[in-house]
């Protein structure tokens, strides 16, 4: 009897799975490349117009009306992302009890760069960042529209702030 060895998951390349994968990257590579750069263009140039002379004390002030009609295009954009880099679903596991309607605070580790904007997407979450990411150009700019709440390393009071910000936007309706 032969035995299998289950840590081996090399993928067995015949001609069929040949023939698939050129015609994946002649076909749906460059259209995901295509869609994927018209959509972070556009979802770059709204931001920036949105957040253009926003500054980060307005982080901690509730979203205007106009404001938060234009995270709908971001959040859409963001879901359009996520399908270019190649998730076409993601499953959920509601844990939640069936009364509840919503979660107010939403704690998760997150294992790649994708995971924030999944959330924001999904649950117009509000990421906790570091301050550092306040100053990354283009990260930075997302981060401020997503209203994100920004923690200082260096400053000790900096998690106790963080913690006060957390429960106000968790209580605000």
């Amino acid at each position: 009897p032969t035995t299998i060895d289950p840590f081996d998951n090399r993928p067995h390349w015949g001609a069929w799975r040949i023939i698939k994968t050129i015609l994946i990257c002649l076909t749906l590579v460059p259209i995901r490349l295509v869609v994927l750069i018209a959509i972070v263009s556009v979802g770059m140039l709204v931001v920036y117009i949105v957040t253009w002379f926003q500054t980060e004390e307005d982080n901690d002030k509730p979203m205007k009306l106009w404001h938060r009609c234009c995270m709908w295009p971001v959040r859409i954009g963001i879901r359009i992302v996520i399908w270019c880099l190649g998730f076409w679903w993601i499953e959920v596991k509601d844990l939640r009890p069936k009364d509840c309607e919503s979660a107010r605070v939403l704690v998760s580790n997150h294992i790649q760069l994708l995971d924030p904007f999944y959330y924001a997407f999904a649950w117009n979450a509000v990421p906790i960042a570091k301050r550092e990411v306040f100053k990354t150009p283009v990260v930075g700019r997302v981060s401020m529209q997503m209203r994100s709440i920004y923690l200082d390393r260096k400053d000790p009071d900096s998690r106790q702030k963080v913690l006060d910000k957390l429960r106000q936007r968790a209580s605000d309706p």
